[in-house]
């Protein structure tokens, strides 16, 4: 409870507006934009070195019609249980497509990656989910691995402030899909999503259904001209019965930040984290994040 009081203080006003620039939809100013995405570890725990993953995304505005790319990847380099006969291909194409825009706020867009996914914002060095590449092996517990995504369309509305969104995919037999629904506020945003899939991918059994549910808000306030409060909440429940609850707080000192994350389940102990990270030049940062679970990191992050 004093968790959620401290998250109600800290997302009052000032909030710096969160977009992401690789997984959700957006107009750019100008006609040719790059944004990228990429998160490299170093764990002392396990005395190993990866990309944990990386996303590069090209942009192309030309009247009401955006047309994307993106690249995807990681570069791992062991793991000491398995034995690897050979080199893994690490780099694939992620999505491809257009998106339309059309009375003044709707759009449809046919992509490669239509699906929506979970809140993937985080004030720490490392966000609380994976994307499931060999590069992720030492995982902290109670993070999740992202929905599922496939070829497919997305189509919705899109205003000033309000967005909401239906997105299906085709991934052999599992049929993912995705409701968003997000507001942002002058000081905070909220966003919601229902997320399923088919579980089996090798036949279509309807029994196998699985539905997702996620709120989540973060927000920021201003102290002074210098240093900024910010907090996160979010809860995500599964209908089998899984749940998780993840909080954090952070202070931001010009281009230093420390934040605490917690995290726990039913089905997980309870995980604190702590982050020490610098932004460098509005395009990367260096950081160390260490986890109650054992777990130090040295990490480098690529968003812009």
């Amino acid at each position: 409870m004093k968790f959620l009081l401290l998250f109600s203080v800290l997302v009052s006003p000032a909030f710096a507006a969160y977009e992401d620039k690789i997984f959700e939809d957006y107009k750019e100013p100008e006609p040719l934009t790059v944004h990228s995405r990429g998160l490299l570890s170093y764990g002392l725990h396990s005395n190993t070195f990866h990309l944990r993953h990386f996303f590069l995304r090209g942009n192309y505005e030309k009247g009401p019609v955006q047309f994307f790319a993106t690249l995807n990847g990681y570069a791992d380099t062991h793991d000491g249980n398995v034995a690897y006969p050979y080199a893994l291909n690490n780099i694939s194409l992620y999505d491809y497509g257009f998106l339309y825009r059309f009375l003044g706020g709707f759009f449809f867009s046919p992509r490669a990656a239509a699906p929506y996914r979970e809140d993937l914002e985080t004030f720490l060095a490392m966000p609380a989910y994976v994307f499931g590449s060999p590069a992720e092996f030492d995982v902290v517990p109670n993070y999740l691995v992202v929905h599922r995504v496939g070829p497919g369309v997305r189509l919705g509305y899109t205003g000033d402030r309000f967005e909401v969104g239906y997105s299906q995919g085709d991934f052999r037999h599992t049929i993912p899909t995705g409701f968003l629904a997000k507001y942002r506020f002058d000081d905070f945003y909220v966003r919601a999503v229902m997320l399923s899939e088919y579980t089996n991918p090798a036949i279509f059994d309807r029994n196998s259904l699985l539905r997702k549910f996620q709120v989540s808000s973060a927000g920021r306030y201003v102290l002074s001209g210098k240093v900024t409060l910010g907090g996160l909440a979010e809860v995500t429940y599964l209908d089998s019965g899984f749940w998780r609850f993840r909080l954090e707080q952070a202070v931001e000192h010009m281009d230093m930040t420390l934040a605490v994350r917690e995290l726990w389940s039913n089905q997980g102990p309870f995980v604190t984290e702590i982050s020490l990270k610098r932004k460098l030049a509005d395009m990367a940062s260096l950081g160390v994040q260490y986890a109650s679970s054992g777990a130090w990191y040295l990490v480098g992050n690529v968003n812009f």
